[in-house]
């Protein structure tokens, strides 16, 4: 497992570095006060959450006060919501005013601009190449959070779920082939998952099952980092048809409406903890466990044929608009592949 302090530590001498480079040593910034500022910023609005452009400056040019409101950086990581310039003063105080209010001599300041995901330091007018070590994480002042869930959600899919390989996976299925769950699979999916994210995620977070979102509603999965501001929310459906092993009769016929309706209670949950929870980053995750088989109808001995069986693996869900464009929920398929079909 890797030290994020270490990381973090290892980045910041080398921006230092690069910094100290391109003023070829003639220019004295106290580059912690950028550092610092940024990590603790993006502490409070994770980057996933910041849609809007930003530039944070360090200067030694003298500052034009007028332009602007002198704030404390406690108050400025409260009110942080749209574009700004963010001057540094000290190491707890900033000038916060319009995007393009202030003009610089560059040669005396480093600047940093966050724009859509990507990040551009300037230091003495020139760009510096600042490289993220790492992946898992939008911003190099950032510890990993929503994008480690993203990559450990496909490494879980890939490795465990794709074949069923995962034991506890291989629970839900009535038999080897793959082809009907059992009655009542979704609590052995969630906990499979659960455990995968509990010793796989990065840095250690808090993740727990069946967390309620209000007075009567559990969200499957909720993952809590206490380094920032983010938490994700994770609701687990299945897809599928399932039988009851001892009567032989199907209990349930899960089609892409379930996977609908996951989307929008998902999405009630995620409007319920931002009212309860402002200071809160809240993140959606929909995953679907998708088993359906064309061709089984309700019997418990037919074997599809094999374009029957795979029928559904390219066939994504048909989301409405109201879902396909919320910013703040994501949707992951897992399609379960089968294993024994009849020729032809």
């Amino acid at each position: 497992m890797i030290d994020l302090s270490l990381l973090r530590q290892a980045m910041d001498q080398n921006l230092e570095f690069k910094v100290k480079e391109a003023f070829e040593g003639k220019q004295q910034l106290n580059i912690s006060y950028l550092t610092s500022f940024m990590a603790e910023l993006y502490k409070y609005h994770p980057p996933e959450k910041v849609k809007w452009k930003f530039k944070c400056i360090l200067t030694t040019e003298e500052i034009n006060y007028s332009k602007g409101k002198i704030v404390h950086r406690a108050e400025l990581f409260r009110d942080f919501s749209s574009s700004m310039c963010i001057l540094l003063i000290s190491n707890d105080k900033c000038l916060v005013s319009g995007l393009d209010d202030h003009t610089f001599d560059e040669t005396k300041a480093v600047i940093y601009t966050y724009e859509n995901g990507v990040e551009i330091f300037k230091a003495n007018g020139k760009i510096i190449e600042v490289p993220n070590p790492d992946s898992a994480s939008i911003s190099i002042f950032a510890k990993p959070t929503f994008k480690d869930l993203d990559e450990a959600l496909w490494i879980y899919y890939n490795k465990r779920a794709k074949t069923s390989i995962c034991t506890k996976l291989r629970e839900c299925w009535i038999s080897s082939d793959r082809l009907r769950f059992k009655a009542g699979p979704e609590h052995i999916m969630r906990d499979s998952l659960y455990y995968f994210l509990d010793t796989g995620l990065r840095g250690s977070p808090i993740v727990k099952r069946e967390q309620n979102v209000d007075d009567t509603d559990p969200v499957d999965i909720k993952v809590s980092w206490s380094w920032s501001n983010a938490s994700a929310l994770i609701e687990v459906k299945w897809l599928g048809k399932s039988f009851d092993p001892n009567s032989k009769k199907q209990t349930k016929d899960f089609s892409q409406a379930r996977a609908i309706d996951g989307a929008q209670q998902l999405q009630n949950y995620l409007k319920v903890s931002n009212e309860e929870n402002p200071e809160i980053y809240f993140k959606g995750y929909l995953v679907l466990f998708d088993g359906r088989r064309r061709g089984l109808g309700t019997s418990f001995t037919t074997v599809p044929k094999s374009d029957q069986a795979w029928y559904y693996k390219e066939k994504e869900i048909p989301y409405p608009e109201s879902v396909q464009n919320d910013s703040h929920l994501q949707s992951y398929r897992f399609y379960l592949e089968p294993t024994a079909v009849a020729e032809g």
